[in-house]
């Protein structure tokens, strides 16, 4: 992982202290102070029972190493002032594709299901919406993207999720190692910052 997908809160220049403020994060250290855009991924442990709150539109993943199994429960407010277009789900896979969707193309797969001109892509004449969530590379032309990334074209089909069997979960063949900061030092510091 590049170092600079981590962000700690330590500084070069001596000891620092991260304090939340708006879409930056202010910091205060030996003889100085700043503010930096937060613009890095983070990274964070949790174990059973915890609760995952993310504000409406983050990106986000998890891992698990397959020592424990997860157990996620979603919950979409659709009508936060945050979706702008409709009351419509939008989900997208980086890789991958929903199990809903693998289960709709054995469906229609032979049939001549006639596509009803609906506002979702996949709407049937009844007006059902199906759930078609992809991958954010199908939305992109496959002779672009194959000149953009120099790589062949069965690569980014590939990508794409094109034929796709593995539905939204990934395996991982080897552990992944990335930079985290300590459990300890996470709760120490989330506990602080909510005053307790």
């Amino acid at each position: 992982m590049c170092e600079e997908s981590y962000q700690s809160g330590s500084s070069q220049h001596g000891s620092s202290r991260w304090s939340r403020g708006g879409e930056s994060r202010r910091w205060k250290g030996e003889g100085q102070t700043g503010r930096i855009n937060d613009q890095h991924q983070k990274i964070r442990n949790f174990r059973q029972g915890d609760i995952i709150a993310l504000p409406a539109g983050v990106s986000h993943w998890i891992y698990n190493d397959g020592q424990t199994p997860i157990v996620a429960i979603t919950i979409f407010d659709t009508s936060n002032d945050a979706n702008l277009l409709d009351q419509s789900i939008r989900k997208f896979f980086l890789a991958g594709s929903s199990q809903r969707q693998q289960e709709m193309r054995g469906r229609h797969e032979g049939s001549r299901c006639q596509q009803g001109r609906g506002p979702w892509k996949g709407q049937g004449q009844q007006g059902e919406q199906s759930e078609n969530w992809q991958s954010v590379f199908s939305r992109f032309d496959e002779e672009l993207q194959s000149d953009l990334f120099n790589v062949n074209r069965e690569v980014i089909r590939s990508l794409q999720g094109q034929n796709e069997q593995r539905g939204g979960n990934i395996l991982v063949r080897e552990p992944l190692e990335f930079l985290t900061a300590a459990r300890e030092e996470q709760e120490y510091s989330h506990g602080r910052q909510h005053g307790y």
